[in-house]
């Protein structure tokens, strides 16, 4: 069933009509999603997210390209008191070898109990592998990081 999007100027589009990779985002909407967690990280008290320092990386097993979209689950503070979620679908960006080719991503949030706002970059390389480029919090009890990466398959109807 397509859905409809208003505007603010009461201008209203059909998801039908909005199509990415000749998928229609009336499917995604649809669809039911098939999920893989590629990584996942909690610090304990004391400990530093394993994403979180500028030229920290991971490598997942599998490719990124094997999924419609990935999503990425941002934490602040030791157990993540505060959580940020952000799409990614340049399917096609995957894999671009370093930041000069333009596709580095960014991540802004407030930390916990702090008047401060944490801003990380990171970008993917090699199709399965996530590097952190810059982060303005990577250490201490109250310090931003990449919790988890979920790799996204949309299910045929």
């Amino acid at each position: 069933m397509s859905k409809s999007i208003k505007f603010k100027n009461n201008t209203y589009i059909d998801s039908s009509g909005i199509v990415h990779n000749r998928k229609s985002l009336k499917d995604m909407l649809n669809n039911k999603l098939n999920k893989t967690v590629l990584f996942d990280n909690v610090p304990s008290v004391g400990e530093v997210g394993k994403l979180s320092a500028p030229g920290s990386s991971y490598t997942i097993s599998g490719n990124f390209s094997n999924y419609d979209f990935l999503l990425i689950i941002f934490r602040s503070r030791v157990w993540g008191w505060c959580k940020k979620e952000e799409l990614i679908f340049n399917a096609n960006q995957f894999g671009s070898s370093n930041v000069a080719t333009g596709n580095l991503y960014s991540a802004v949030m407030p930390l916990y109990n702090s008047n401060t706002i944490a801003t990380m970059q990171y970008y993917f390389t090699n199709n399965n592998k996530v590097s952190v480029y810059y982060n303005s919090h990577y250490s201490g009890d109250n310090h931003l990081y990449i919790a988890t990466i979920i790799g996204c398959k949309l299910l045929s109807s």
